[in-house]
């Protein structure tokens, strides 16, 4: 079986829901791939379906066992990540590197809001350091259009993080949920700008 046919099959397994065969069938594909050097973009796919595949498994899932499957969906979207790098297109590069930073932004933010106090804080930090690379990243395509829609994603969800963040923490009075609060208005005021023009 060619390694696009065990792509397909492991990203209809995706979408129907059922993580481990996905998985099993994704890993198939990955091991198809003798010179790893060459299939980039499958191999990029490849990543990206399996991190996807073990943040669904992750949000279900409590205790060690969560945080383990957030690590595995972080890891294999930091390798679609380098393996986007390398894409020898550049706009393409580019998508792809979005989607990467923007998938590991969504990993640490669903992470932090099943973590608590110090360890949230921490990893609403790391959601916002890729969204904002997300969004530097958009700003470099030459698709106004896309680039317009890429940084309307990002700036949503850097307000949503800092949203989520202050909601979290129990003084409602605090300096810190006002700092969160202003900053979550500033992106979500970002948007509204974007879609006007």
């Amino acid at each position: 079986m060619s390694v696009w046919s065990l792509i397909n099959e492991g990203v209809a397994l995706f979408k129907n829901r059922k993580f481990d065969k996905a998985i099993e069938k994704l890993n198939q594909a990955l091991d198809g791939i003798e010179d790893k050097n060459s299939q980039i973009q499958e191999q990029n796919d490849i990543q990206f379906y399996l991190g996807c595949c073990y943040l669904e498994q992750a949000m279900k899932a409590k205790g060690k066992e969560s945080e383990q499957l957030f690590g595995q969906a972080v890891e294999h979207h930091q390798q679609q990540l380098r393996l986007a790098e390398q894409l020898e297109d550049k706009q393409n590069s580019l998508q792809e590197q979005i989607d990467a930073q923007s998938w590991l932004g969504h990993c640490y933010l669903e992470q932090a809001l099943k973590a608590k106090d110090k360890e949230a804080e921490q990893l609403f930090g790391r959601a916002v350091e890729h969204y904002q690379q997300q969004l530097s990243l958009a700003g470099q395509l030459e698709d106004k259009q896309n680039s317009l829609q890429e940084q309307f994603y990002a700036q949503f969800w850097l307000g949503y993080i800092y949203l989520k963040q202050a909601v979290k923490i129990k003084d409602e009075n605090s300096s810190k949920v006002k700092e969160l609060t202003e900053k979550a208005d500033k992106y979500f005021y970002f948007p509204s700008i974007i879609c006007r023009n």
